[in-house]
């Protein structure tokens, strides 16, 4: 009897079982912890009214997923909480890795008062990892997907404190973006088809690590939408000690349609551009732009190799647009340049429309 019991206990060992991942707590619904193999499911269990209150997701160890994890206002079905901070567990430094087109690692479906905190410990430290290691097809990705959900914006949200990577953060850039701010459907960020369709205000993106991305930080704003208060601020774009390989291909930060926004205290470098798609910069604003602030950002170490009008910082925002530009530090910005084309070459700051910058 106890050679077999034994040889059970042996088996039982060597049975696969389903790593925990992510584990939750809550202050209601089910409290916890409870533990899930990835964010869809833990998510999943958010949205069907498990676990409700005020909510942590810890991600204890690193998965990767083919699908996108997506996490629906409150108030929307059984989902039912004051805010959610997702972050890593203490001492851990765990990867998200997404590998499919048309998906991101965390979409925000019209969710409100979310906090992405990469650091384990509590300070500035970068210890949470996001990669799409999609490198090919047709370029609609992204890691962290602020959607408008119909009239209902995705609002009041802090992404900070990540490293967000295309394609494992080496080679070639990926067509995506890091941080996309947009409507319901994930499209190349260029494109009408994907600015919101509800305002996405107030939204911080702060202190986080990006690299090898068509665009680091997008927020795609529709028209009259009334879309106001996203910050950009404090971001490393590009790898200074990986020039080689860590590079975007289009834009560094982007914004349309945005109004009481701020691009601040960010350093870019490291650019490489090849697309005609949009005028592409290391910061830039287009139609819509109102009331913001532009400072104290460093950009360095552009290239382009399009005849399109290429800059440090491009403007291209509407009349009257009151849009201050001050205090930014632009050097090494190169491009192949026209002799007879002005409009065809690299600028540190370049007025393409609009007026009324301070």
């Amino acid at each position: 009897m106890k050679r077999i019991i034994t040889l059970c206990a042996f088996a039982a060992m060597l049975t696969p079982v389903a790593r925990a991942q992510v584990s939750v707590t809550a202050t209601g619904g089910t409290p916890g912890p409870t533990t899930y193999t990835n964010l869809t499911n833990a998510f999943a269990a958010i949205n069907g009214g498990t676990h409700t209150g005020s909510i942590t997701v810890q991600i204890t160890a690193s998965f990767s997923e083919a699908v996108t994890a997506s996490l629906n206002a409150s108030g929307s079905g059984s989902a039912s909480y004051t805010a959610v901070v997702i972050k890593p567990a203490a001492a851990t430094t765990p990867t998200i890795t997404n590998t499919a087109d048309n998906t991101a690692s965390i979409k925000l479906n019209g969710a409100d008062n979310v906090t992405i905190d990469g650091s384990n410990n509590g300070t500035t430290s970068r210890d949470l990892i996001f990669v799409n290691s999609n490198s090919s097809g047709s370029g609609a990705a992204c890691n962290i997907w602020l959607a408008s959900n119909g009239t209902d914006g995705a609002s009041n949200n802090v992404v900070k404190n990540c490293q967000i990577l295309g394609s494992n953060g080496l080679g070639a850039a990926y067509m995506g973006v890091g941080v996309y701010s947009s409507s319901a459907t994930l499209t190349g960020y260029w494109l009408a088809t994907s600015v919101t369709t509800g305002a996405n205000s107030n939204n911080l993106v702060q202190n986080n690590l990006f690299n090898s991305t068509n665009a680091a930080v997008v927020f795609n704003g529709g028209a009259g939408i009334g879309e106001t208060g996203n910050q950009v601020v404090g971001n490393q774009l590009g790898d200074i000690t990986s020039a080689t390989n860590r590079k975007f291909t289009n834009a560094g930060i982007f914004m349309l349609n945005q109004a009481n926004f701020t691009i601040s205290l960010n350093n870019i470098t490291w650019f490489s551009s090849t697309n005609t798609n949009v005028v592409p910069g290391g910061i830039s604003i287009g139609a819509g732009c109102t009331n913001g602030t532009i400072s104290r950002n460093k950009i360095s170490g552009l290239r382009f190799t399009t005849a399109v009008l290429q800059g440090g910082i491009v403007l291209n925002a509407s009349a009257t647009a009151n849009v201050s530009v001050y205090n930014n530090f632009i050097s090494d910005v190169a491009s192949n340049g026209s002799s007879t084309t002005p409009a065809s070459n690299a600028y540190g700051i370049t007025i393409n429309g609009g007026s009324g910058y301070n």
